[in-house]
């Protein structure tokens, strides 16, 4: 091989050589850029304190079982989240009336609610609570587990506080929902 075409040969190579670098160098690029972008988003934590007016509806209360159902709608509003609706269903026992409160006071036995936000819902579990009774006035203390929801909710969990006073005369009243909300 002559000496001209063994120096052409080594100039591509090098060429070649130096062009499979630039490739590989942007090859790391592109990979670390790529994952840069794939990282795990993290929970965001949202103190959550609205205030809520509703009306409720009292089903199963006939005197012959102590067991009856309290259904409730309204409106609230949270200073980051905005308005929502809401509903709950709550199955009560006066069985088990708690302390300090009158004789038609009752215990929560369980129940769920659905808060509804222009960018979803959020599902809630009622953990526990009382309703104490000095007619016609109830008084609420509930708290509830946030169980996930829909769109911007949809891996939300954490907990919440149910204050809420209201009228039996009238159907309606009014309230608070606190606690911490963990979106991901």
């Amino acid at each position: 091989m002559s000496s001209q075409r063994l120096n052409t040969s080594i100039s591509y190579m090098r060429g070649f050589q130096r062009a499979l670098r630039a490739l590989s160098t942007a090859v790391i690029v592109i990979l670390v850029s790529l994952s840069a972008q794939q990282t795990t988003a993290q929970p965001t934590f949202t103190t959550f304190d609205a205030d809520i007016q509703g009306l409720f509806f009292v089903s199963g209360a006939n005197g012959e079982s102590p067991l009856f159902v309290v259904e409730e709608s309204g409106t609230g509003y949270e200073l980051m989240l905005g308005g929502f609706t809401y509903t709950t269903d709550l199955l009560h026992n006066m069985a088990r009336a708690p302390d300090d409160c009158g004789p038609a006071s009752s215990t929560d036995l369980g129940g769920f609610g659905i808060m509804t936000f222009a960018e979803g819902q959020l599902w809630l579990h009622r953990n526990s609570g009382s309703a104490c009774f000095n007619f016609p006035v109830i008084e609420l203390d509930e708290q509830w587990k946030i169980a996930g929801g829909t769109g911007a909710y949809k891996a939300a969990t954490g907990k919440l506080v149910r204050t809420y006073v209201g009228n039996v005369l009238t159907g309606s009243g009014s309230g608070t929902f606190s606690g911490t909300i963990k979106l991901l």
